[in-house]
């Protein structure tokens, strides 16, 4: 994918080897990538990566499907540039 540019839902979900959140603004422009990660138990510091959670995947943070409807492609901003 290109800045600038559009990316396939599917080909940015493969870019991570866990299931991740995808976060986009109404107009379909890529906001956020929620990716999740595992406490260590012997110290309490960040972990592996892990599938996200429901809570996740189900919430605000996950908003590329709506109501049963998923977006194909996501728009990839310019850097620094915003929607309006």
């Amino acid at each position: 994918f290109f800045i600038g540019g559009e990316v396939d839902v599917k080909d940015l979900r493969k870019a991570y080897p866990k299931q991740v959140g995808i976060k986009v603004t109404k107009d379909g422009v890529l906001e956020e990538i929620t990716s999740c990660w595992s406490k260590r138990e012997d110290n309490g510091k960040v972990g592996h990566p892990i599938d996200c959670p429901e809570f996740i995947m189900k919430g605000y943070r996950n908003n590329v499907c709506k109501k049963g409807k998923c977006r194909k492609t996501v728009k990839v901003a310019k850097l620094g540039q915003c929607s309006l």
